[in-house]
């Protein structure tokens, strides 16, 4: 259904029609800027016009490649708008086939508060790069858009394989794991060494939500006991810790079973018993 401003706009154009093209500003009598044109590649056109002083309304008649129209050329492109957006009158035709060299004649309509229509001609040709900006780059589309969230994504997938790899070679008896650091002093209240942790943890490895996934924190040995929420956040810590330094962020019950057997020597970790590793 047309909207009540096109059904004003046609009465108009029937008005002028009638009328005849005396009822046009001709130029020279009363100066109105060019409305401004960005064509797009393979097809598209959008055109803006500033708000003057008084003025509610824009339409715009465009003819292409045609003599001056008369009261029977039929128009290619027809459009009108009264929402401004930040001072400009901003209407699209995402159908409209323009090229360069072509001309445009063009028909438009000022709308004022006061109930005045200016009417004026102008016409165009697409080689004159003071009225026209090709873009030549197809509009991004949609796909384009979301090719960031797909590698998101195919990360996530890839993380997810190796997760399901290592529940299906291994059974955690916890959801425990052990960082390498020991924070100054030696000693820290409960709350001060869950803090510490955080802080690390989120330096480490800051695109897990730590905030959510840490349950709890407790010393072990020479470093920092600390229980993930899921048996899944600790496979996905240890999947991501992978790319950290060798022994920052290692399995827990790993470790406890290694106290039983020293054979590694390179490892950067003495293992002692410890009353303080929670179940």
């Amino acid at each position: 259904m047309q909207s009540f401003f096109g059904l004003c706009i046609g009465a108009l154009w029937v008005f002028f029609s009638v009328q005849g093209s005396a009822h046009f500003i001709h130029h020279g009598k009363k100066h109105f800027p060019n409305p401004k044109f960005e064509i797009f590649h393979p097809k598209g056109v959008t055109i803006s016009y500033p708000v003057l002083w008084g003025m509610v309304g824009f339409d715009i008649r465009i003819y292409l490649n045609k003599q001056f129209p008369s009261d029977v050329t039929p128009y290619d492109i027809c459009l009108n708008t009264t929402v401004p957006v930040n001072g400009i009158f901003i209407i699209n035709d995402e159908n409209a086939f323009i090229r360069t060299g072509d001309n445009l004649k063009v028909e438009m309509l000022l709308l004022m508060n006061d109930g005045c229509v200016y009417g004026f001609r102008k016409e165009f040709y697409m080689n004159d790069n003071l009225i026209y900006r090709i873009n030549q780059t197809t509009p991004v589309s949609p796909n384009q858009n979301n090719q960031t969230r797909i590698t998101q994504l195919e990360e996530e997938i890839k993380l997810l394989e190796g997760i399901i790899h290592d529940m299906a070679m291994n059974s955690s008896r916890s959801n425990n794991l052990y960082l390498n650091f020991r924070p100054e002093p030696a000693f820290l209240d409960p709350q001060k060494l869950h803090d510490y942790t955080l802080e690390m943890l989120q330096e480490k490895l800051p695109k897990i939500n730590w905030t959510t996934a840490l349950r709890s924190v407790f010393y072990y040995n020479d470093g920092i006991g600390f229980e993930m929420k899921t048996p899944l956040d600790k496979l996905k810590v240890l999947q991501m810790s992978k790319n950290l330094v060798h022994y920052t962020i290692t399995d827990l019950d790993t470790l406890v079973e290694a106290t039983d057997d020293d054979s590694d020597e390179n490892s950067p970790i003495t293992f002692h018993k410890s009353n303080q590793h929670k179940n």
